[in-house]
């Protein structure tokens, strides 16, 4: 593997790529006195990324160059079956994720990006679309 594999990947299989304000691609890693948990060598919770965009990225691609020594786990879990699980469950608190709007942000020395997103979008059919969560950015 090697830098750009990635992304010449994603251009052949979706055509354009969207950048985001970090550009066309982001490069997670321990630094020294990180100013984003990327950064860092600290574990992050479940989350979904970018929620603080007007329209965070329907998919995310991750590619590892070079796999940590010590660390570099990753926890994924699959939020539009666990939104199905709990509107079989509960369908109250279902329905109040999917209705209240959360307000997300995001504020650097060189942006302050604010979105507001309902946990759990689902579009006019009742269809799960995005699921948005993510607790560091609220």
């Amino acid at each position: 593997a090697e830098p750009g594999q990635l992304r010449r990947f994603a251009q052949k299989i979706f055509g354009y790529i969207l950048p985001t304000v970090y550009g066309h691609a982001f490069t997670i890693q321990s630094r020294s006195n990180p100013n984003n948990l990327a950064y860092s060598s600290l574990g992050l919770q479940l989350h979904t990324d970018l929620p603080y965009c007007h329209t965070p990225p329907p998919i995310q691609l991750f590619h590892c160059i070079q796999q940590a020594e010590v660390g570099g786990g990753n926890i994924f879990a699959d939020g539009f079956a666990v939104a199905e699980r709990l509107r079989a469950r509960d369908p109250d608190m279902f329905e109040r994720l999917a209705a209240r709007p959360v307000r997300f942000q995001d504020t650097t020395p060189s942006w302050h990006l604010h979105a507001e997103h309902r946990t759990i979008e689902v579009d006019s059919s009742g269809q799960i679309f995005r699921i948005n969560f993510n607790e560091r950015a609220r």
